[in-house]
């Protein structure tokens, strides 16, 4: 037979065929996360045993992640939107990111995994990293430099693609436009409640925060419209697609012989995806999962693998525009401290918080509407400064008093 396309055609189709399930014979439900490690959807795990095209067996392992059915988070689910972002993120942008990757040349890892299939408008099936080498790190005990660089180069990556399909206007605006707190109002409930009972919190530590106590209680009532609007980039600022969810438990790691000695990242969970500047993702992941003191000794080292990364994915697809270096990121930063503030009485919580006192989301978005009925504010048990770690506590001191510095407070 001559080699040509007709007969690479028969070649692929049979090895297509070979490789490719033909029957499942063996079937179970694998069991969900675990309490505290994720919140805005329901995962299950499932596995299988396949026969392939060649006669071989295969064991099979993906996750289902479907919205909420309980009543309150899947009204918050629909409301915002949230869900579908995750799902046009699968079904369209990623597919078009690779492409660019393709078009360049890039062979290099993609920072994201694959969709295995998508229900319209509730559910996605996710391959499993684990497979692969990929866990999950310990959120509470925080990122070390080597991870945390594998993170700032993702990030960067991520970013560089989207801003392309943004100048090509190939990102689609109604959905990704607004964070999902902001799409309906210009503040943020979420954090104006939280910094309520942060003040609460803050009053029981002593005279050396009475100050502190006193900003807060002053920057209270535009608090929540000051975070919006860190979030929401100006016309002429570099503003990219953010993931605005980079926390440890929405990211994956492989190692080698040293577990200490992360090698790749996966980043997961799009739900809240939008346009914004990169210093949303950056101070969301340098809050919630980089460790304090490699925070502080090495932000340029991390900063600088943000900027080298960003530059080489955009120089590689043949972006002409301005690309911002290191410095430039770092004005971004300083520009939306805010977003530091607010993270580490949130999200950094979220991220800190032993499992067993984490508030169940049902619960807290119930016991709210209904105090809000009352007139009232829901009670500190269930909010998340009211069940805060030491880590955590930690993480809000110093971010205090690096929002009284910057004259966020």
């Amino acid at each position: 037979m001559e080699i040509d396309a007709n007969w690479l055609e028969s070649v692929l189709r049979r090895k297509s065929y070979e490789e490719s399930p033909v029957k499942v014979v063996d079937f179970k439900h694998d069991g969900g996360l675990a309490k505290g490690d994720n919140f805005l959807s329901k995962i299950n795990k499932i596995k299988a045993k396949v026969l392939l095209g060649n006669g071989k067996y295969k064991t099979v392992s993906f996750f289902v992640k479907n919205q909420h059915d309980s009543e309150h988070l899947k009204k918050m689910s629909v409301d915002t939107g949230i869900f579908f972002r995750e799902i046009t993120m699968y079904r369209d942008i990623f597919p078009k990111m690779e492409a660019l990757l393709d078009e360049a040349g890039i062979t290099e890892d993609l920072p994201w995994g694959k969709c295995v299939d998508i229900r319209l408008y509730d559910r996605l099936i996710l391959e499993d990293l684990s497979l692969e080498g990929y866990k999950m790190a310990d959120r509470r005990k925080q990122l070390g430099l080597n991870a945390s660089l594998l993170v700032m180069k993702a990030f960067g990556k991520f970013h560089g693609l989207s801003r392309i399909l943004l100048q090509r206007g190939e990102l689609p605006l109604d959905i990704f436009r607004d964070h999902m707190s902001t799409k309906d109002e210009d503040k943020n409930r979420f954090v104006e409640d939280g910094l309520k009972v942060l003040i609460r919190k803050c009053d029981q530590w002593g005279d050396e925060w009475k100050e502190a106590t006193r900003r807060m209680k002053e920057a209270l009532p535009d608090f929540g419209k000051k975070f919006s609007k860190a979030l929401t980039p100006e016309p002429d600022e570099f503003s990219v697609l953010v993931h605005s969810d980079g926390w440890t438990n929405n990211l994956l790691f492989k190692y080698d012989v040293d577990p200490e000695n992360s090698t790749s990242v996966k980043l997961l969970d799009f739900q809240i995806c939008f346009l914004s500047s990169p210093a949303r993702d950056l101070h969301m992941f340098f809050t919630t999962s980089v460790k304090l003191d490699v925070r502080e000794k090495h932000l340029n080292t991390l900063v600088q693998a943000y900027a080298d990364s960003l530059k080489s994915i955009l120089t590689k697809c043949n972006y002409e525009d301005h690309i911002p270096d290191a410095n430039e990121v770092h004005e971004m930063l300083e520009k939306r401290q805010a977003l530091h503030f607010g993270d580490s009485f949130t999200m950094a919580l979220v991220a800190l918080n032993d499992h067993e006192s984490t508030p169940d989301f049902e619960e807290v978005m119930k016991k709210s509407l209904e105090a809000e009925a009352r007139g009232e504010e829901i009670g500190d048990e269930y909010t998340l400064v009211g069940n805060m770690s030491p880590t955590a506590e930690k993480v809000i001191k110093v971010a205090i008093k690096q929002a009284m510095k910057s004259g966020v407070i």
